[in-house]
């Protein structure tokens, strides 16, 4: 690999998919294993950190926010959704 080639992808500005995106990923949970895959690896990976953080970890809205790198909008408002 040279040193001018980068593996990490750019950050996603989760903001340009609108204010239902958090009960988008909330959903998540109730689609069949199809469904699930049939979703971005992204949102997929960002549905498993938040119930990580939130669930498992309990952490504040703020703190799974900074931990997850999204607004912390997104957070309140999937822990919303799924009633947390």
């Amino acid at each position: 690999m040279s040193a001018n080639t980068s593996t990490a992808s750019a950050p996603i500005n989760f903001a340009i998919y609108g204010h239902g995106f958090a009960a988008m990923l909330a959903g998540m949970q109730n689609l069949s294993d199809e469904g699930h895959t049939a979703c971005p690896q992204e949102w997929r990976d960002l549905t498993a950190l938040l119930h990580t953080l939130i669930e498992d970890e309990e952490m504040t809205t703020e703190t799974a926010a900074l931990e997850a790198a999204v607004p912390e909008m997104l957070v309140a408002e999937y822990r919303r959704a799924v009633g947390i």
